[in-house]
């Protein structure tokens, strides 16, 4: 009899706890202006705790009506941004200011009663606090998988897979929370392994690193298969020049290539330029570009380019003038000896001297091989215009993946 006295009491201070719950929630970080307005944690506060109590009286098995609000805070609180931890903590307080209200009557009930009441309070605010917990991270995931959706389909519409006018992508940047004027970097990762669970590693590795260093959204999407990075440029900050943001990505970036304790081996291709998310198709080409050479090459471990490769894009854009080139260097596939010293006399300046030294032969060698070149490619080695093209042919042989 005792017991169903103490939970009636509990009931009629019901008021009170209602105050003093606000009191103690509002102001816990996630709970503040920032996240919901006051009334909104005002109005829910009774409605929970008149259903908590209602389910105390119930014999500690949650109403309906305590299952929804449960569900209700859960769904609100992520919505809203709040911390799934202070969500928690907001019901562990409540809980603690209804047991202190049934202390208040420990002189006048046997302690067995007051126990056993504060024991049904934990199975009712332990309930609710996994029901809210449960739907909160429901909410949560729909809500990472619409945006990530969005960011996905946006990122397409800005490597020109889809078209896209730029209001379209004005809006699309604003509703998912990016800021489309400002300056992004294209960050293109190339994993050698075909392995899903690896690439995921990666990019978790690499948002880690780059996210604490970003002022708004790093948007992820897809190109050629690869996963790319569209990232708020850092700096910005008081006494920052324009190249300092580019000088610390690229930092960043290499430092993630060559982390001890990074997932797996992977190649980053990028540009030292950026723009705004809705003139940034031309960022995201270069990178790609610059991730095309790269994965040719076999490289990895390493952060590649535009610039780096420029070269070789400007040959592989025109495969016409790349077959000239094969062509240009046939004569002495078959003689590498006289490769070897044309590539080391034109790495060397054109002395003979230095090119015998690098190549560990007599200095008398050299001039004679150095002829039977000019006779077999019909070319004269002292002519800036043969030269020319034959280290444009030396640079594509050695950029050229050997055949299988």
């Amino acid at each position: 009899m005792s017991i169903t006295q103490i939970k009636r009491l509990l009931a009629e201070s019901a008021e009170e706890i209602n105050k003093e719950t606000f009191e103690s929630v509002w102001g816990i970080p996630g709970y503040d202006t920032a996240h919901m307005p006051k009334e909104d944690l005002a109005a829910r506060i009774p409605i929970s705790i008149q259903a908590l109590l209602a389910s105390l009286e119930n014999g500690a098995r949650l109403t309906g009506a305590a299952r929804q609000a449960a569900k209700e805070i859960g769904t609100s609180r992520a919505l809203s941004g709040v911390p799934l931890e202070a969500m928690l903590q907001s019901w562990n307080t409540s809980e603690r200011i209804c047991v202190q209200h049934v202390l208040r009557h420990a002189g006048a009930f046997p302690v067995a009663d007051i126990r056993q009441v504060i024991t049904e309070l934990n199975v009712v605010f332990s309930e609710v606090a996994r029901l809210s917990a449960t739907e909160y991270r429901r909410t949560q995931n729909e809500v990472t998988a619409y945006y990530d959706r969005l960011s996905t389909d946006l990122v397409a519409r800005l490597v020109g897979e889809q078209q896209a006018t730029p209001d379209e992508i004005r809006q699309q940047a604003q509703a998912i929370g990016s800021d489309p004027a400002q300056p992004h970097a294209a960050i293109v990762v190339v994993v050698a392994a075909c392995d899903a669970g690896l690439s995921l590693r990666i990019e978790r590795h690499l948002l880690a690193l780059l996210a604490g260093h970003t002022t708004g959204r790093i948007l992820l999407g897809r190109i050629d298969q690869h996963l790319v990075l569209l990232c708020p440029m850092p700096g910005d900050g008081p006494g920052d020049r324009p190249d300092d943001g580019h000088e610390i990505l690229h930092r960043l970036l290499r430092r993630s290539v060559t982390d001890p304790h990074r997932p797996g081996s992977f190649l980053l291709a990028t540009s030292r330029d950026s723009a705004p998310l809705d003139d940034i198709t031309d960022v995201c080409g270069k990178a790609r570009e610059a991730a095309q050479i790269a994965a040719r090459r076999g490289w990895t471990d390493r952060v590649v380019t535009f610039e780096d490769v420029c070269l070789d894009v400007m040959l592989a854009r025109n495969p016409d003038a790349t077959a000239v080139l094969s062509a240009r260097l046939a004569p002495l596939l078959d003689r590498p000896e006289l490769l070897a010293t044309l590539r080391e006399y034109l790495r060397h300046g054109m002395s003979a001297r230095a090119t015998a030294r690098a190549l560990y032969v007599h200095p008398n060698t050299v001039p004679y091989r150095l002829r039977t070149i000019e006779h077999l490619l019909g070319r004269d080695l002292t002519d800036v215009t043969s030269l020319t093209d034959l280290l444009l042919a030396l640079h594509h042989l050695d950029s050229t993946p050997p055949r299988q």
